[in-house]
């Protein structure tokens, strides 16, 4: 974290119950706005990278996000050699976003990254050229109201009334109206609160950290999404074979080849907003779908910075270079920005750049390879040794299954992953039961 981060302060007007137990509402400037829209362009893997940063990686202190975080460790373990190269895990490890020359920008940066810059050799000189100009995401002279729970809406002059009641908000007797500062600290706690609690704002603001749990809800069968992408990605297949208990038809491991694990660790690139794109608004994280909600229908894109700027937040590309070639999802990369330079007084345009692949073959993990994944997302390389190991404690009560892997079935692991410990048997669950013998 920057010294700059430290001293950010934002100031908040808040309204709590008379016993000062439940935060009813937030009003906000837009620069606390942006701060939080900006959780949704932070890639999964940032997320569990800034929360062991700022509480520790120690078994009592640590922030376990679902299985992302046994997923980012698992990946910091293995050997660089089952990578083409190490550019390519790094990339994993510290996923970029493609906010982040705006985020930058912002009042407070949660990640404290640097934007990337290009250089051009001149004579005598090299001259760095920014690649974006956006500052923030919304209209400076705006303001909000936030919920406890994240919903936001603009502060339109005679709609206040409507917009609480739009909430479910009522200010009972005695409700009082307080001013708060926040700073870093509690900047991530709520992106914290934001992944874990059911009341964000009022465990930060009214200290009530006692009250963290997880937010769960149960995910219909989800409708896949039909649009094209940059490849045939919808149609990809995965086949692994599953280690599964029959008493619980609950998935132990699975071994797999390294399209398998480089999807899964391809999980930790994708942007909170890209994860509710691809979930359409039906995650297991209430605040975040009420954040992106608040993008796509609550907030007009008159109060944003740009049209555009709605249309990015509400399908967030990756940066150039990050989709794999075994991508399975819908999703979009940036092109490789335009890069301009200047000489003296004179700008000369400049083109597209054909940038070499720092992942190396178009994918993250070296092919061939045999992987174990255990049910909480723990890969390792599957030798003789690795496999014995696997099979034995579950030789007497386990069966082996072959299951392809589709866009569908890989929706619900991700969608598994934010909040379960088990997301193998959780993702795959319908898929397994489909394949059972009827019983007579």
């Amino acid at each position: 974290m920057s010294s700059d981060a430290k001293d950010v302060k934002f100031r908040l007007k808040v309204m709590v119950n008379k016993q000062k137990t439940k935060v009813l509402f937030a009003e906000v400037e837009s620069d606390f706005a942006d701060v939080l829209l900006s959780f949704l362009t932070l890639p999964l893997g940032t997320i569990v990278s800034v929360m062991k940063k700022h509480y520790g990686d120690d078994e009592g202190a640590r922030v376990s996000i679902g299985s992302l975080t046994t997923l980012y460790d698992s990946l910091a373990n293995l050997n660089s050699r089952h990578f083409w190269t190490e550019g390519g895990k790094q990339m994993l490890l510290n996923p970029r976003s493609s906010f982040e020359s705006a985020c930058g920008k912002l009042k407070l940066d949660t990640t404290d990254t640097q934007p990337i810059k290009y250089f051009r050799c001149a004579d005598r000189e090299c001259v760095i050229i920014d690649d974006d100009d956006a500052e923030g995401f919304t209209k400076k002279e705006v303001s909000f109201l936030v919920t406890d729970n994240l919903l936001m809406a603009p502060i339109v002059a005679g709609s206040i009334i409507q917009t609480l009641i739009n909430f479910g908000i009522t200010i009972t007797q005695g409700a009082e109206l307080m001013t708060v500062t926040l700073g870093y600290k509690e900047i991530i706690d709520l992106l914290k609160g934001s992944l874990l609690s059911n009341t964000p704002l009022t465990d930060v603001i009214l200290h009530q950290t006692n009250k963290v749990e997880y937010v769960t809800k149960d995910s219909p069968r989800r409708r896949v999404r039909t649009e094209s992408s940059t490849s045939s990605s919808n149609s990809k297949k995965m086949r692994v074979k599953a280690t599964i208990e029959k008493s619980t038809n609950k998935v132990c491991s699975v071994k797999a080849e390294e399209d398998f694990v480089d999807f899964l660790f391809s999980l930790l690139t994708i942007p909170l907003g890209g994860v509710e794109y691809l979930l359409e608004n039906k995650t297991p994280l209430t605040n975040i779908d009420n954040l992106y909600r608040s993008v796509t229908e609550l907030i007009d894109e008159k109060y944003f910075v740009s049209p555009y700027t709605k249309k990015r937040l509400s399908k967030p590309e990756l940066p150039p270079k990050y989709l794999s070639k075994n991508h399975i999802f819908p999703l979009t990369e940036q092109i490789t920005p335009c890069i301009c330079f200047s000489e003296d007084t004179m700008v000369h345009a400049g083109s597209h750049k054909f940038l070499k692949d720092p992942k190396g073959e178009k994918s993250y993990v070296k092919r061939p390879g045999r992987y174990s994944v255990t049910h909480s997302l723990t890969v390792s390389p599957l030798g003789f040794m690795g496999g014995v190991f696997v099979r034995k404690p579950l030789f007497i009560d386990a069966k082996e299954m072959e299951v392809e892997i589709g866009l569908e079935e890989a929706l619900n692991i991700l969608n598994a992953s934010l909040t379960s410990a088990s997301p193998l048997s959780d993702g795959l669950r319908d898929t397994i039961l489909k394949k059972q013998p009827k019983q007579e």
